[in-house]
């Protein structure tokens, strides 16, 4: 019995206590406010309960993020730009130059006319002949109306033109041909005239 009266009398004391803290007093009131008063103006850290720790505004948070680095991975060579491919070295074309001409004679027709003695008279002939690449492509004669008659003139116009026509110009001189040998030596007086225009 003496012990249930004690705890009640207990259970009684703290709940007057409790209620006497919630209520407050004006005494306790003003002697808090007083403390806190001097405690703010001291700057006193050592009470726990009027010490608050205000975080420094004027220091950022520490960033832990990493920034990105640029990217240094080298771009790929272009095969396609033409400053990267070799200068091909220029080509140098030489022109062939043109092979020298190496006729003796000018390329052309040409006539000479010669008189020349025989028993029957004076004949006159007329010799014209034509010249490509220094070799005689045609020839052709023809005699006054006294050669003309006469059989050593034919003979010679029949047999001359074998003995002329595609051979060099500069090797031609004939001897004797069908037997007629003063119109053939007048035939080569003749050549040589023409010889000496066209050179």
């Amino acid at each position: 019995m003496p012990y249930i009266i004690a705890v009640l009398a207990l259970i009684i004391l703290g709940t007057g206590y409790t209620l006497f803290q919630n209520s407050g007093s004006p005494l306790s009131e003003s002697s808090n406010t007083e403390t806190s008063i001097t405690m703010t103006e001291t700057g006193s850290s050592t009470d726990p309960l009027v010490t608050t720790t205000t975080p420094d505004k004027t220091e950022s948070p520490t960033n832990t993020a990493t920034e990105p680095k640029p990217n240094t991975t080298p771009s790929p060579s272009n095969s396609n730009n033409p400053t990267n491919s070799p200068t091909p070295a220029p080509v140098t074309i030489t022109p062939t130059p043109a092979p020298a001409d190496s006729n003796t004679y000018t390329n052309g027709t040409y006539s000479a006319r010669k008189s020349y003695r025989t028993p029957d008279g004076t004949y006159e002939m007329n010799v014209s002949v034509t010249v490509q690449n220094d070799k005689v492509t045609d020839s052709s004669l023809s005699f006054d109306s006294r050669g003309a008659g006469s059989g050593y003139s034919k003979r010679f116009t029949s047999g001359y033109q074998s003995q002329v026509i595609g051979k060099d110009l500069g090797s031609i001189n004939l001897s004797r041909v069908s037997g007629a040998s003063l119109t053939t030596n007048a035939y080569n007086s003749a050549l040589a005239d023409i010889k000496s225009q066209a050179s």
